[in-house]
C-alpha cells in the first residue's frame, strides 16, 4: 500500500535528499541529515552508528543509485516515522565489477532538535522484487 498524497512535511523531504546524497556519493553532506545518536540496521543485519556509517559508505559499499517509495508516515511532534520500500543498486568498493541489488522495506524514526530533522534509526529488512517500486 502507497500513500495516495504525501503529506508536506520537512522529513519527507529530508527522506529525499537521504536518497539523493547516498546515490550521489555526497557523503559529508548525508552526515549532516544524520542524528549524533543514529542506529542504522543495514538488510544483512550488520548494524552502524553514525561515524561507522560513513565509513562503510566511503570505504566499502558505493551506492549507485536509490528508489524510494513512502508507504506510510507519522508525525508525532519531535518525532516522526516513515515507512517506505526501497530499491538499491551499489558496488563494493575493493571489487568494482561487483554489484549488489537489494529491495527493502525500510522503517526510519527522524528525531527534530532544535529546529532541525536528523535521521535517528533506520531499519532495513529485505523483501521480494516484486514488493519495492520501479
Amino acid at each position: 500500500m502507497k500513500l495516495a498524497t504525501l503529506p508536506r512535511h520537512a522529513v519527507i523531504e529530508r527522506d529525499s535528499q537521504r536518497a539523493s546524497l547516498l546515490a550521489s556519493g555526497e557523503l559529508s553532506a548525508l552526515e549532516s541529515l544524520l542524528d549524533d545518536d543514529l542506529v542504522y540496521v543495514h538488510s544483512t543485519g550488520l548494524v552502524h552508528g553514525k561515524a561507522e556509517l560513513i565509513r562503510f559508505f566511503a570505504e566499502t559499499l558505493e551506492v549507485l543509485h536509490v528508489q524510494t517509495s513512502i508507504n506510510s508516515f507519522t508525525d508525532g511532534g519531535d518525532i516522526a516515522y516513515i515507512g517506505l520500500f526501497q530499491r538499491m543498486r551499489a558496488r563494493l568498493r575493493v571489487d568494482a565489477t561487483r554489484e549488489v541489488s537489494a529491495c527493502t522495506y525500510v522503517g526510519e524514526v527522524w528525531r527534530q532538535r532544535s529546529g532541525d530533522w536528523r535521521l535517528l534509526h533506520f531499519q532495513s529488512t529485505l523483501v521480494g522484487d516484486e514488493s519495492a517500486p520501479r
